[in-house]
């Protein structure tokens, strides 16, 4: 006789607020970063080296956690902001992104 137990799902966090977030000209970013996985078994990863940070367009203000233009990058959302410029947008591709953070920081 096989007997069968339910199993459940470990909860994994994707994706976590940080309320002292690292700031670029005073405004936050997320980092998007593509990667490819063809096996589990040796795990095979590829990584798409062409990611990118995704800025806002309003100064990051932590008393304000209803202003979705300063805490969101989402590109949906932040076309809504009055700082919204089409021709610039709000990307910066992860090698301009790399020089700025080793300039700044070392």
């Amino acid at each position: 006789v096989i007997q069968y137990y339910a199993s459940y799902a470990e909860p994994y966090i994707i994706q976590k607020y940080i309320n002292n977030p690292l700031l670029i000209g005073g405004k936050k970013f997320d980092i998007r970063i593509y990667v490819l996985v063809t096996n589990y078994s040796p795990l095979t990863v590829y990584l798409y080296r062409n990611g990118f940070a995704r800025f806002t367009h309003a100064r990051y203000d932590e008393t304000k956690i209803n202003d979705t233009e300063a805490h969101l990058t989402n590109v949906a959302i932040q076309k809504l902001s009055a700082n919204y410029d089409e021709n610039i947008g709000g990307k910066w591709y992860l090698d301009k992104l790399k020089s700025y953070l080793l300039s700044k920081y070392g």
